[in-house]
Order: C-alpha cells, then structure tokens, then sequence
C-alpha cells in the first residue's frame, strides 16, 4: 500500500516509528526484527513525497498505533528496568509520556504543545542519565526508555505542528553518547607459528561477556608480513567481534539506528541561515540542530567598545562555482559593511561598502548567479549596487525618487534575473522590479491598510512571495505573473511583530522568521500551499531588533 508523506510532518510522524521499533527491546533476539521494522518505516519516509494532508494526518495515525502497540506488548517489561534502575523522576516522566499518547488527539491545542515540551524534557533527562550513570547495565537498558519517550516526542510534535529537529539532533547526540559507552573493548595479542603468524583480538562487553576472532599473515620473505586470507575466507571483521560480544546488550541496535536517524535528520534539515540584530551586535544562525544563534565579531572598535549593529541582511550565493556560500550585510555606524560565509564554515573579513552620500539604517541584499544586489536605504531614500562574480563592486546609485521615507527594504530576484525591491515607505509597502537590462520600474503599492513595519521577500521557484508587518502581525501574498494576489492572507502571531525575514529551502518550502517581541520564532510554508500550525521559538534571542534569512 502506497502512503504519501509530506515533510516535515511526514518525517516527524515515521520518526516515531524509526524510534518505536526499538521499544521493548532489551536482548538482541529482538534486535533483528526490529531493525527491519526501523528501516520499512523508513524506507516509507525517504521514498514518498506529496502534499495530500489526509495522507499525512494517517501517515501519522499509523505511527501512532504501531507505538501504543509496541507500548502495549512490552509495557511491563520497560517499566520493570525502569523501577528496578532508573532515578524516580524519570520513571514518572516515561510512564507519563505512555499515558499522554493514548489521550494526544482530545487535548485543546494548547495542552498539545505543553505536554510536547514536557515530553522532550523527560527524553533529555533520560538521554543526560544515559551518559552520566556509573552503572552501564543501567545506562544500557536506558536506550528502551529514550526510545519509547522520543517515539512519543515525535507523535506530539507532528500533532502540535512543532518543529522537532533540535530534538532529534539531541536524541541523536545521546545515542552517540550511549553507543561510545557501550562499545567493547577491545585487544590482541599476536602468536606466531612457523612461518605464519595469528594475532588474535578479543572484544569485552560490558557485561563481561566476550567474544574472539583471528587474521593471519604469512611472511613475505622480506622480513615482514604479508595479509593472508584462507581459501574461500573473507577479510577479518573486527566489528563482527564486536557484535558478537555485545549480543546481549542494546549496542548493536543503537549503531544500525543511528545512520538513519541522522539522515532522517539531513531529511529535516532546509539549508537555512538566519542572521539578526540582538542587543546591538550581530548574531548567525544555521540550520544544524538546536535554535541557538551565534554571536559574530564586530568590524568597527572605539576605545575598545564595538559599534552598534543597528540593521542586518544576508542573501545566498546561487553561482555555480561558489555555490552555498553566504553574504552577510550589516549596518555598523551609519555604514554598510560585507562579509562572506564559505562552504567549510570559515568567514572574510568584515569590508566596508559605505561611500554612499548619508547615513544608512537598513539593508537588504539578493542574489542572481553570483551577482550580488545589495539595497540600503540611506536618509530615507533606496541605494543600489552590485558585487560581480569577480568581487569588483559598482558605484552606489539612487534609481530615482522614493516616494516617501523609507524605512525599510527587502529583495528577491525571480526566475527571469529581476530584482524585485519591496520597502516600506512612510507606513505603507510598496513594490519597482529592477530589468536585467538596468531598467527600473516605477514604485507602485502593495495595497493594504494599516502602517507596515517590516517587509520581506523571497522566489519559491515560480512566485515572489511577500510577508509584512501591518499593525503587529504578519500578512502573506504572492505576485503571480506580474500580478499581485488579492487580498493580504492574514495570519497573526503571538504579540507584537516589528520585523519578519524569508527564505526558500531546497525543498521549495518558505521558512519565515518573525521578530515578537524582540524575539525571534520560525514558522513554514509548505510549497504544497500550507502553513505549520504555530510560530516555533528560537532560543535565547531576546533583545532582537533585525532579522534576514537565506
């Protein structure tokens, strides 16, 4: 039967599955079975794709049932490791975490999402008890419980349309964590006889029990030693040693999961970088785990003190040779500065790009094959220019009058090499496309009511998408063969929005990050026309002011 998953719900859902096949097993005569149970469910994730939501709510409902079953047939078993070795809080969060899923879809909303972070509290206390407990009998029978706990984490968060890849990749660090610990030992002594020679290794488990295993060599007549394999032998498999001897511990189960959970992971991950202002400086974030941003140095030092980062704009390089890499733009001191971000992580140095005749308090930037298009708007009034595949940089130019006082800029550049340039002026959004011959279009209106604050645009592949801040909250629309979509989707948001950012990942799905309350959350758009139920968090971003994403 063919069942069409979307991500990142899809993925979320058989998640629960990949981890469910492993509750309830505690020696290895289970292991087998359940490997092959972890990997259908995987194979079903990795090779269907759609946008069928009644598919995906069933895709998730199968998850569910297949867990509870698991749940159901080795219930007593875990909670029996799980009395007889666990600390009391974790006992209480695991068969809690049992509980809830049996009652997931009668819960308001709300409850959904509390109960969901709960659930990941208790898998993380049983993944950090994992790596801390001096017993490893303990520490062994752990992976059931952290199983069973982030199958269900992964149920919850599909069902409260919560982002579930910073959990993941803390599931996944535990069960690194746990397989280190687990892992025999190993040695080997050498024996020679005649004009052969045997070293022969021994594996140790935890547990005491062992296994051993032999490769030969043979002289080479020139005073050393050649490899010797017997006739219709194989080359010798010190893993297979390994395996042989952890056979009645989990070990070998949390190595064959551990691949597919991290490219399940790969499967959630949208190529994504957000870069902000926060309390003045500047802050990166990448799509590689949990939402923590990171904290950039700063081009521009008096008397030891950094000048203030007052605005922030980051584009990807689309160049074929270079592509992947990221520029980073920021306001320091009235003045634009450039930085690049390379493939294997490293940066340039901050350069300044200023010259341009005032006092700069936004930017904003798009790329198009590695001609990089950079506007700022400088005492009110939008600045261009670009940066060619070869780093040379044109003149700043003001192509023509902004209507108005700008406060705000953002670009796009389409399929056809256009850039399209949306800025807030004096409360309102408006529109001009640049032409791949130079040639500029007049300003015209969005068209909405209210005073705008922020603006972001981004090209899915086949529209220009625009998001605004209008009185605090974020309304959506498309541009769709050069005619905007009427009216402005409203979508709302907890609090009060200032600034918003967008981006397109490699899956055509829109990530947008909205500036609430000087905090910043996430929240998708689906290329198959749908929205995540709610704006999922980033951590520790209070005092944010400036958002961009690429």
């Amino acid at each position: 039967m063919e069942r069409i998953l979307r991500r990142p719900l899809a993925m979320l859902a058989v998640l629960a599955g990949v981890v469910g096949a492993t509750l309830g097993v505690a020696r290895p005569a289970h292991a087998d079975d359940t490997f092959v149970y972890v990997e259908a469910n995987f194979d079903i994730a990795v090779s269907f794709g759609g946008n069928d939501t009644a598919e995906i709510k069933r895709a998730i409902e199968a998850a569910k049932r297949e867990i509870l079953a698991e749940i159901a047939a080795s219930e007593k078993r875990i909670l029996d490791y799980i009395d007889q070795n666990l600390e009391a809080d974790i006992t209480t969060c695991v068969r809690t975490s049992s509980g809830d899923l049996v009652d997931v879809d009668t819960m308001d909303p709300v409850s959904r999402r509390l109960i969901t972070r709960a659930i990941d509290e208790c898998a993380n206390r049983a993944g950090i008890l994992a790596g801390q407990v001096q017993n490893l009998g303990v520490a062994d029978r752990l992976a059931v419980a952290m199983a069973e706990v982030q199958a269900i984490s992964a149920v919850f968060h599909a069902k409260a349309g919560v982002e579930m890849q910073g959990q993941l990749a803390n599931f996944i660090s535990d069960f690194e964590v746990l397989f280190s610990r687990l892992t025999p030992a190993c040695t080997y002594r050498d024996l020679q006889y005649g004009g052969f020679r045997t070293r022969e290794h021994t594996c140790t488990a935890y547990n005491g029990e062992f296994a051993r295993g032999s490769e030969h060599w043979r002289g080479n007549g020139q005073g050393g030693w050649d490899p010797w394999i017997p006739p219709g032998g194989t080359p010798f498999n010190l893993e297979a040693v390994k395996e042989q001897a952890a056979a009645n511990t989990n070990w070998r189960l949390v190595k064959q999961s551990l691949p597919l959970l991290r490219t399940a992971l790969d499967k959630l991950r949208r190529d994504l970088v957000v870069c902000g202002v926060q309390f003045g400086q500047v802050t990166f974030w990448e799509d590689d785990g949990p939402l923590i941003w990171d904290i950039l140095d700063h081009p521009l030092r008096a008397n030891g003190a950094a000048k203030e980062a007052t605005a922030v704009a980051t584009a990807l390089d689309t160049h074929p040779e270079s592509k992947n890499r990221r520029h980073l733009l920021a306001v320091f001191d009235g003045g634009v500065h450039h930085r690049i971000r390379n493939q294997n992580g490293s940066w340039s140095p901050w350069v300044s790009i200023g010259n341009h005749p005032g006092t700069a308090s936004a930017v904003a930037a798009a790329d198009a094959a590695g001609q990089l298009h950079v506007l700022a708007v400088v005492d009110g009034q939008i600045h261009h220019r670009m940066r060619g595949v070869d780093g040379s940089w044109t003149p700043w130019t003001k192509p023509g009058d902004t209507p108005g006082t700008a406060t705000a800029v953002a670009a796009a550049v389409d399929g056809a090499s256009r850039l399209h340039v949306l800025a807030v002026v004096d409360g309102k959004v408006r529109h001009r496309i640049r032409h791949g011959n130079g040639a500029w279009t007049e300003f015209t209106p969005a068209g909405h009511g209210g005073t705008a604050t922020g603006v972001t645009a981004l090209f899915d592949g086949t529209n220009v998408q625009v998001a605004a801040v209008i009185d605090g909250q974020l309304h959506h629309k498309f541009q769709v063969d050069d005619n905007w979509t009427l009216p402005w989707n409203y979508l709302g948001n907890p609090g009060t929005a200032t600034a918003v950012a967008g981006a397109v990942d490699p899956n055509g799905d829109a990530q947008f990050t909205l500036i609430i309350d000087d905090e910043a959350y996430q929240r998708t758009r689906f290329a198959a026309a749908y929205w995540t139920e709610r704006w999922v968090k980033h951590v520790e971003t209070i005092g944010t002011s400036a958002v961009s994403a690429s």
